[in-house]
Order: C-alpha cells, then structure tokens, then sequence
C-alpha cells in the first residue's frame, strides 16, 4: 500500500484517472467546511492563476 504526504499526491491520481483513491480526512474535512462557508454566504472561490 502506498503511504502519501498530502491532498495534492490524492487529486493528481484523480486527475490521472483513479476510480477510487483513500485519503486522510483532516485536509478535505477543512477544505469542505470552506466550501460550505463560501456556499452559504452565496460566495465563489478565487480563482487560481494556474486553473
């Protein structure tokens, strides 16, 4: 089994194309909560410079 460090080895084996991929839920749990915040107040996310 493969051990990684971080949110970002998670989404670019999504992005690669994964069905499935585990992850540890503290990082996705604080970007969740953000999300719903922005949702709330009816807000979107910036943007990325890279996106």
């Amino acid at each position: 089994m493969d051990h990684h460090a971080g949110h970002a080895d998670e989404i670019s084996v999504l992005a690669a194309g994964a069905e499935v991929v585990l992850v540890d839920r503290a990082s996705y749990d604080a970007i969740a909560y953000w999300r719903a915040a922005l949702e709330l107040r009816a807000e979107q996310a910036p943007r990325l410079e890279q996106e």
